[in-house]
């Protein structure tokens, strides 16, 4: 962050966002950049105006962590509870449109045409109730994507017949063993990419794989957007092609304030199929995550 920058979050830090606000306006019109659109979303009261800030921020760099963060929290979150209100707007509406029916001389017609009213009604009670399943059950997702609801995926994941999270080794919470992620078997394996988005839960194993050779360099970042994440860093291991952990070796960052997530510089000294492993733990790595490997060329 520039000096001008750090001038302006030191400016909002003490709750001057009209001055902020003031400097902002000047630096974007001279020399926009993705610090200077974050902050200009942060001092900015509408969420639609921080909403478009922060997809300015993210045209110019598509992985600015603070914006995708701000923004997972605005998007994420509110657009199941309008869902659901609008939903039910528009069920009392259609329940104050219905137009008794006329009355019909002949018996036969009448009969007929209760019936397929009351099929009517029955359809309408199914949908209202198949509606509120579904908020419900993207509400619960939701929950857990931040961290606020532990243990729904995995219950999901079991029900739909995916493997069961592993909560102790040989009599011991997988917390408290320094080797769970390096013995346990990972519930997925995917190959690695620039970016990849997942939901982790309590007790599961995520790994990444890529292909290295003696003396290349890679970035690697781990980055979870649940609001209980922390130590993240001790739950992310980088394992050579024979299963042993050379996280040791490689040069670590902490990409933001506090441990929610962690950036390493890993220079291969021997061919073959690494991996980035992502062990899931209660308070510390549960819920919306980003990974990403990428070869350094210097």
């Amino acid at each position: 962050m520039t000096p001008s920058l750090q001038k302006i979050q030191t400016l909002i830090d003490n709750g001057d966002n009209k001055r902020a606000r003031h400097y902002l306006k000047q630096i974007l019109k001279n020399d926009p950049s993705a610090d200077a659109w974050y902050l200009t979303a942060v001092v900015v009261d509408d969420d639609l105006q921080k909403i478009k800030c922060l997809r300015h921020a993210l045209e110019l760099d598509a992985f600015h962590t603070p914006s995708n963060r701000l923004l997972y929290k605005i998007e994420g979150g509110m657009p199941l509870h309008e869902q659901e209100k609008r939903k039910q707007e528009e069920e009392i509406r259609q329940t104050r449109e219905i137009v008794p029916l006329e009355k019909i001389e002949r018996e036969m017609k009448k009969d007929r045409f209760q019936r397929h009213a009351e099929r009517q009604r029955t359809r309408t009670r199914y949908g209202c109730l198949f509606s509120f399943l579904l908020s419900a059950s993207c509400s619960l997702f939701a929950f857990s994507a931040i961290g606020m609801l532990p243990g729904f995926i995995g219950t999901v994941t079991t029900l739909l017949g995916g493997p069961a999270p592993v909560r102790e080794i040989e009599g011991t919470p997988i917390q408290d063993r320094e080797d769970a992620i390096i013995i346990m078997t990972p519930a997925q394996s995917n190959e690695a990419s620039n970016q990849d988005v997942e939901i982790m839960d309590h007790g599961y194993l995520h790994e990444y794989k890529f292909r290295g050779s003696i003396g290349t360099s890679y970035a690697i970042y781990v980055q979870f957007m649940s609001v209980s994440a922390n130590h993240v860093s001790r739950n992310v291991a980088i394992i050579d092609p024979v299963g042993e952990d050379m996280t040791r070796l490689c040069e670590r960052q902490r990409i933001l304030e506090g441990d929610m997530g962690t950036a390493f510089i890993c220079q291969v000294n021997s061919s073959g199929q690494w991996a980035v492993r992502i062990l899931g733990v209660t308070g510390e790595s549960v819920g919306a995550y980003f990974v990403g490997v990428e070869k350094l060329d210097f």
